[in-house]
């Protein structure tokens, strides 16, 4: 599941480009134009991350943040806040906050420090490939180790052309005597593929397992 992000933003275009920002990198968003509606989210929701502007009609600094963190299943949900002055303009315990970032921000440096404190999930599909491609190079290693010749991470075995038969796989390769290509990896091997290996005198080739 994608980790969830409460955004408070009471600037609307912000509030919306911080949303995109957070989505394209994996996160889901639930965003808040006011102090008091990012306070009701946040009691009856769960999230990952708190990102909190300071500047809040009605609820500035060290408030919306004392408030936040006064809430028990509050207390451990990190928080960064996002403002044009300090926090000590803004009254801001440091202590109760994860990281600080000046106003304007760049979306690098933003989500930069968003992954290094709640990294994002991978997706189902993304985390599959990843997986799959692990097990293939375990088995390409699996297999080094016992011997067997691995080719683009594939078994092959070495053969006579006196005992090809239609329908096998080229595994490596193929040069003439002059080492001059004949047949890429991977060719489905025809009786006409048989044919030119013994014109040419090539007596054995490698064919996939």
């Amino acid at each position: 599941m994608p980790k969830k992000v409460l955004i408070i933003e009471d600037i609307p275009i912000n509030l919306n480009l911080f949303s995109i920002l957070f989505k394209k990198n994996g996160y889901e968003v639930q965003g808040a134009e006011n102090g008091k509606e990012g306070l009701r989210l946040a009691k009856v929701m769960s999230f990952d991350l708190i990102v909190c502007d300071l500047k809040l009609p009605g609820m500035e600094g060290g408030q919306i943040v004392n408030l936040l963190k006064s809430e028990d299943r509050l207390k451990d949900v990190p928080i960064i806040t996002i403002s044009a002055n300090n926090l000590d303009e803004m009254k801001v315990d440091q202590s109760l906050i994860e990281a600080h970032l000046a106003k304007p921000v760049q979306p690098g440096i933003l989500m930069n420090k968003v992954k290094s404190i709640v990294p994002p999930e991978e997706n189902d599909a993304l985390a599959l490939s990843r997986q799959k491609i692990a097990d293939l190079e375990k088995r390409v290693e699996e297999r080094k180790s016992s011997g067997i010749k691995v080719v683009d991470g594939f078994p092959v075995e070495q053969i006579s052309t006196d005992t090809l038969e239609a329908g096998m796989i080229i595994g490596d390769e193929i040069k003439d005597n002059y080492n001059l290509p004949v047949f890429p990896i991977g060719v489905v091997i025809t009786e006409k593929h048989i044919d030119k290996l013994k014109s040419l005198n090539i007596k054995e080739i490698y064919i996939r397992k």
